[in-house]
């Protein structure tokens, strides 16, 4: 749980350590921005674009110098390695090997063509809640309207969605680690995240020769790696194996248009040979190896790698080559932010690579664009200027418009950080970006505030055409949503504002109105053009945060916001308050579903609320659990026709969609 009281997931977590990581890195080395949380845009929207290397020589050129400048006695400071006595062991986050399937040949036309009879996403089955239509994102469930998988207790799961004979009809081991799943017609892509220390204490650990313990030992490097698994799923109930693609690198997010996958990883040097002091009085000698190592190490040991097995083949290489890396103006740190293209129906062929010399946080995308954004702290008055430290926050653009490859098109930056992914939303062309000038581990300050800026890619440049100044003084942005000319920002510290910003104008965005109540919504869903649900965590006048709320906002007049609906669910806590896969809206029958867990004290439910929505009311429909004895939290809810399924870790629970009766239960296959 944060300060905040909202869960992060494995992934979040991971960013969050690594943006701190990154931070702590740029303050130890000389940095030419500066920007604070004032009303005047930050000077680094002009800078110039990412610049590009033409040969390895001039990359290790640019990374060299700051890596000497951060040699350490245990590896580079900020980025690589950790000071611990005794021996250290690494641990690499491979995951577990997995046999190739027998080689298949690509699905014809025929076997996966559409025919009248099969479901259609929207009208007889609910799909993923993504972000933009027609641009998937990874989530714990896929399905076809008629199976529905899912990555459970160690293996991909398939349930045949029968109502009454709902089952599980095929299963399949899979990686060790965090799973996440795409489609794409008979095809599936697991997308597995492995986490490993930097490395772990071993009181007693001997060489292998002589008994006695090792002065020094290398540094792990790399403290995660991602596998992706192509799965052939045309019948499920016999699921195999076509590729495996095991990359360095931690897990930022993915975005999937048609087959074509693009993955974007970020990580530390990947292949330096650092060592660490296992024992006192080598501190010394550790810090001459390894800044031996930095001053001789070639791009090979700089640049992360991918290994892929296809048809009984393995092919090693380099993920992003010299020539398509790019760099920021000024030192951005050391970490690697690869954005990969990958065909994800032939094979998990490696299409096209970029890369940049930073960082990367949150990931964004149209049908035609993906947008990489990190943050970065920066001291007072680094550059001379009034307002103090604060936070500015990189964006990357990449153009998307082809299927087998990505271009790197421009860059700019605004002043604070972003929440999430909605805080950035393209439209004809334009990008608007949410943001709080405060840094996110802080508390508001009376000084802080938020901003809403429209970007304008000219040049190799994202540049402000726009921005509003001053929402919220003194408190954070906690949910954004953009919808066509309207941008929708919650703030909070004791109360919940909801603002209303018109942007049909970009080099006018202007808000319109306002609505203040106890509380905050973190997730905002629009029902057509006149209504938004709000779900998060509601609150009382003092600014206690008292459990899960569901909200009823009418939108209709921009100038004067009205909540005409509230429900509260005491001491509850919902994953859709964090995470939008887990919110499930279903147009035909105007029905709402989020998980729904109650402590003991108010209850010890563990399940899915479902709510109706009418224009002027929300009305609770009733609750779903699991079977008794399964202890399992629901995380997922789909509709196909008229049955409601709801997934957890232990299984898939079917009830009738109209009054949640249940229908059946299929649980899953134990571990492997």
């Amino acid at each position: 749980m944060t300060a905040h009281g909202r869960r992060l997931d494995g992934g979040e977590a991971v960013r969050r350590s690594i943006l701190m990581v990154t931070l702590a890195a740029a303050l130890a080395a000389p940095c030419a921005l500066a920007a604070g949380a004032s009303s005047r845009p930050a000077r680094a929207h002009h800078r110039p674009a990412l610049r590009s290397f033409s040969s390895c020589d001039q990359l290790m050129a640019y990374v060299r110098r700051p890596a000497l400048g951060l040699v350490s006695w245990f590896g580079i400071d900020g980025v690589v390695g950790a000071p611990i006595y005794p021996t250290f062991v690494p641990q690499y986050g491979a995951g577990v090997a997995h046999p190739v399937a027998a080689p298949l040949a690509p699905p014809s036309a025929q076997a996966v063509a559409k025919t009248p009879a099969d479901p259609v996403e929207g009208v007889d089955y609910s799909g993923t809640n993504v972000q933009e239509p027609g641009v998937g994102e990874p989530d714990l469930i896929a399905s076809d309207g008629r199976t529905l998988f899912t990555a459970a207790r160690g293996r991909l799961q398939a349930v045949a969605l029968r109502g009454a004979a709902t089952r599980t009809i095929g299963t399949l081991p899979l990686p060790e680690g965090e799973h996440q799943l795409l489609r794409d017609g008979t095809r599936l892509v697991v997308i597995t995240r492995t986490f490993a220390p930097l490395a772990q204490v071993v009181l007693h650990s001997p060489l292998p020769r002589g008994g006695v313990v090792a002065p020094i030992a290398p540094v792990p490097p790399t403290a995660a790696a991602v596998q992706l698994t192509e799965i052939d799923a045309g019948n499920p109930a016999a699921l195999r194996v076509v590729a495996t693609m095991r990359l360095d690198g931690s897990y930022v997010a993915a975005r999937m248009t048609g087959s074509t996958l693009r993955l974007v990883l970020t990580g530390p040097p990947a292949h330096l040979p650092l060592v660490a002091p296992s024992v006192p009085d080598q501190e010394a000698t550790a810090m001459t190896r390894n800044r031996a190592a930095v001053a001789r190490a070639n791009a090979s040991a700089w640049l992360p790698r991918f290994e892929r097995r296809y048809r009984g083949r393995t092919v090693r290489g380099p993920m992003v080559r010299c020539s398509q890396m790019e760099a920021p103006p000024a030192y951005s740190g050391l970490m690697m932010l690869s954005v990969l293209t990958i065909d994800a129906g032939q094979g998990l062929r490696l299409l096209d690579a970029d890369g940049v010399v930073g960082n990367g946080d949150i990931v964004s995308a149209s049908p035609t664009s993906l947008y990489v954004a990190t943050s970065r702290w920066f001291a007072p008055d680094r550059e001379g200027g009034a307002g103090g430290g604060g936070v500015v926050t990189w964006i990357h653009r990449f153009d998307t418009s082809r299927p087998d490859r990505t271009v790197y098109r421009a860059s700019g930056a605004v002043t604070g950080y972003l929440l999430n992914q909605w805080s950035m939303s393209e439209k004809d062309g334009l990008l608007r970006v949410a943001s709080t000038g405060v840094a996110p581990w802080g508390s508001p300050r009376p000084s802080s505030e938020s901003y809403v800026t429209v970007l304008d890619e000219r040049d190799g440049r994202l540049v402000v055409r726009g921005r509003i100044d001053g929402i919220g003084p003194g408190e954070e942005i906690q949910g954004v949503r953009f919808v066509g000319d309207r941008g929708y920002v919650v703030t909070f510290r004791q109360t919940d504002p909801l603002f209303v910003v018109d942007l049909a104008d970009p080099a006018h965005p202007a808000v319109r109105g306002e609505l203040w109540m106890p509380g905050f919504s973190s997730y905002l869903h629009p029902i057509g053009d006149d209504l938004l649900i709000g779900v998060g965590r509601d609150g009382d006048q003092r600014g206690w945060r008292t459990g899960t709320q569901v909200s009823l906002f009418d939108v209709s007049d921009p100038s004067s916001p009205r909540r005409v609906s509230h429900l509260a669910l005491p001491g509850a806590w919902s994953a859709a308050e964090s995470d939008h896969h887990a919110f499930l809206w279903w147009d035909q029958t105007r029905t709402l579903v989020i998980p729904v867990e109650l402590p003991v004290e108010k209850g010890a439910f563990s399940g899915a609320a479902a709510f109706t929505v009418g224009t002027g009311a929300i009305a609770p429909l009733g609750r779903i659990a699991d079977p008794p004895g399964s202890g399992a939290a629901v995380e997922r809810a789909m509709v196909v026709g008229q049955s409601l399924y709801t997934v957890s870790d232990a299984g898939v629970h079917a009830a009738s969609l109209a009054d949640l009766a249940g229908l059946a239960w299929a649980p899953f296959a134990p571990a492997p």
